[in-house]
């Protein structure tokens, strides 16, 4: 397929947004944003917060509480882009200090998915992509870095 991949990133934090527990994360997103925009590949990312407060299929299993959810929705020109922005840059040091802001989910955190050039994801797309791979594993349609590098190691 010609064309693009598309990466959601979610997560539920330990405390509301503004909340000092978890004001290292909310307080640089602005920073890391900047810094995908600034990379190699970056297409866009779509705004899906509007919708987001109508769904609670990201919430944890319990009580849903929109105050503590985390949730991006990019568009890059290759996975590798992707993959580069999320370990060589700034980000790269939050996702190593993941756990002291979010909830384990027990799910995958996030999911990379192919797409046509052009076409915009939304939270739905997002959502079938996550199913698919919590449900099938790691595939060409639903994956996620470990998969990319294994695809490489074999090539």
């Amino acid at each position: 397929m010609s064309g693009h991949v598309a990466h959601f990133n979610w997560a539920y934090l330990i405390a509301p947004w503004g909340d000092p527990a978890v004001a290292g994360f909310t307080d640089n997103v602005g920073q890391v944003n900047a810094a995908a925009e600034r990379s190699k590949g970056f297409i866009a990312r779509p705004d899906f917060s509007e919708s987001l407060l109508h769904h609670r299929i990201f919430a944890p299993r319990g009580e849903f509480e929109r105050a503590r959810e985390a949730a991006t929705l990019s568009i890059w020109e290759t996975a590798q882009d992707l993959e580069a922005f999320v370990y060589k840059t700034v980000h790269g040091r939050f996702v190593t200090r993941r756990a002291e802001w979010f909830v384990p989910l027990g799910a995958p955190p996030y999911v990379i998915w192919p797409i046509r050039a052009g076409h915009v994801p939304d939270l739905a797309e997002a959502h079938d992509a996550l199913t698919r791979l919590e449900t099938k594993g790691a595939h060409e349609d639903a994956y996620d870095f470990k998969w990319l590098k294994q695809q490489r190691d074999a090539a």
